[in-house]
């Protein structure tokens, strides 16, 4: 009953296919749809569209943006991930180097990727390794109590030409428990702590000189007095905790620090080792 209106008000369900690439704005017309005319034809109907956001995902014109957070171990050495997609997670490699941001522009060329890339390239002989009491100087160090058990492992890492630097480190017994003499042995301690569940976010590091004493000159294959790069690296997590500390000497004929400043405050550091071996770890 119109009561002499012509028309009556009612509801109607309708089924929209909903176009793929649609973006808020957009405006589907269905024919016909639309409300009553005066003595004519229903006009159309048209749905303007809103599209909500995603918590995972971004658009970026017509491209499905998903941004996935890795750690500098994973950056530097690549590494397979799960990656969550609209059609399911599927695996997908990241090809060493990689580069941050999912944008492949910058390099990666910070102090501790560049350490594991030269970690990787050269080898490693464990000298000794031991669960022993934190001196006062370590302890102040790791921030821990003078005592408290930490893993000091010492060991000779050597290019094809020969040893290179004598390293001791000091790492919590609560970290250090993940790995032993085998793992130190196959791969770089800063992997090892990412392994071992250590986000790792910073160092600071100390360079000096040394005059190598009996041991070291043994280990290192120079005469006693020799001139040693000297280096202390405190490793921190990203929640600025002290996980490693490190000691090291360095042949300076086979190692190699170069550090480059800008006016502007930027330091891009490097290391590498032999230039015979054009081992460059940019």
């Amino acid at each position: 009953d119109c009561r002499g209106k012509g028309s009556i008000k009612d509801s109607k369900t309708l089924s929209v296919k909903i176009p793929a690439g649609v973006e808020t704005g957009t405006r589907l017309k269905m024919t016909g749809e639309g409300g009553q005319g005066k003595g004519g034809p229903s006009g159309d109907l048209y749905i303007a569209m809103n599209v909500k956001d995603h918590p995972l995902f971004q658009r970026e014109d017509t491209n499905v943006i998903c941004e996935i957070p890795i750690s500098f171990i994973q950056a530097a050495l690549g590494c397979e991930l799960d990656v969550p997609t609209l059609d399911g997670t599927v695996a997908m490699a990241s090809n060493a180097p990689a580069y941050g941001g999912g944008i492949r522009r910058a390099r990666l060329t910070g102090l501790l990727e560049n350490l594991v890339t030269m970690g990787l390239r050269t080898s490693v002989k464990v000298i000794d390794l031991a669960v022993v009491g934190a001196s006062a100087e370590v302890a102040a160090a790791l921030q821990i109590l003078p005592g408290s058990s930490v893993q000091k492992a010492l060991r000779v890492r050597a290019t094809r030409e020969g040893p290179m630097s004598h390293i001791t480190t000091y790492v919590p017994q609560a970290i250090g428990a993940h790995f032993g003499r085998r793992e130190l042995a196959k791969k770089p301690i800063l992997l090892l702590l990412e392994e071992a569940g250590v986000k790792v976010g910073k160092a600071e590091q100390h360079i000096s000189a040394r005059l190598a004493d009996t041991e070291v000159a043994r280990h290192l294959d120079v005469a006693v007095g020799s001139a040693l790069l000297a280096v202390r690296r405190l490793i921190f997590d990203t929640r600025d905790k002290p996980v490693q500390w490190l000691h090291g000497l360095y042949r300076p004929d086979r190692y190699e620090y170069v550090m480059q400043l800008s006016r502007v405050g930027s330091i891009d550091a490097k290391v590498w080792v032999s230039k015979e071996l054009s081992a460059h770890f940019h």
